[in-house]
């Protein structure tokens, strides 16, 4: 005997479990924090104060944490901390002669987002950044040299770019890429040192949405028990329930064929 195909199929996808709901996008209220690695140009003076200035490449940590003040605008306060390293090593032998150095760095600033969808967003925003460095010589054979340097004071401004992109429900991953223009200082003994200067700077990492914004809560308790039940915020619902129909519609199309079995649907 014939059965139909259709009430067949709909319901064995009524048998695949339901996926959990994507979360809702950035919004007014919500909180992220981000974690990654940083690339800097270090600004920074030779053994002393009055020395040429010269720029080292330095790698570190970037740390941030953002606040949605409304659904497109954040706060945001980051900081971090780099290190760079070179290493010469002369012809015919010699010794090495190293330069590291070592810095940290605090920004304040707002970020612009424009949204592609739920997951996925740009964002561009200003922002004030205080620096602070140094570098040490080592290898040189001379107490002037194989020294910690003087160190290097920046305020600068700091636009940047970047973009969000949601990998998991609370997880994304980030990059962005900024232009640093600021005001360098260095002082010693020997004297101060002040420049302009203007450099590029980025970080990539993971970002983590921490809270339910306001628009969630607004969303929820402006959508009624019978808007929720007409429309259903995830497909799998939808899904279960129209499987439910195709079921009553092979069991009522089993009774018509098999009267015999005893077995009628009330409805």
């Amino acid at each position: 005997m014939k059965r139909p195909i259709l009430p067949l199929l709909l319901l064995a996808l009524t048998l695949v479990p339901a996926s959990p709901a994507a979360a809702q996008r950035l919004a007014k209220g919500k909180s992220v924090i981000w974690a990654g690695l940083n690339g800097n140009d270090a600004q920074l003076v030779g053994p002393f104060a009055s020395d040429i200035t010269y720029r080292g490449s330095e790698v570190g940590l970037h740390l941030a944490y953002s606040y949605f003040l409304s659904d497109a605008w954040t706060a945001v306060v980051s900081g971090g901390f780099d290190v760079g390293s070179d290493v010469v090593t002369p012809p015919g032998g010699g010794g090495k002669l190293q330069q590291t150095s070592n810095s940290w760095n605090v920004r304040l600033g707002f970020d612009r987002y424009a949204f592609i969808n739920d997951g996925v967003a740009i964002y561009a925003g200003p922002g004030l950044l205080f620096w602070r460095g140094h570098a040490e010589g080592d290898g040189y054979g001379d107490p002037d040299f194989d020294r910690a340097w003087p160190g290097v004071q920046q305020i600068a401004f700091n636009g940047r770019l970047g973009m969000y992109a949601r990998f998991a429900a609370h997880y994304a991953l980030f990059g962005h890429i900024g232009q640093v223009i600021g005001h360098n200082h260095a002082d010693d003994g020997s004297g101060e040192h002040n420049w302009w200067s203007n450099h590029f700077e980025g970080s990539v990492g993971v970002a983590i949405d921490l809270s339910v914004g306001s628009s969630d809560v607004e969303r929820s308790a402006s959508t009624s028990p019978k808007e929720a039940l007409v429309f259903p915020r995830h497909p799998s619902h939808a899904l279960g329930r129209l499987g439910k129909a195709a079921a009553r519609t092979y069991q009522r199309a089993a009774a018509a064929e098999s009267p015999r079995c005893g077995w009628h649907d009330p409805r």
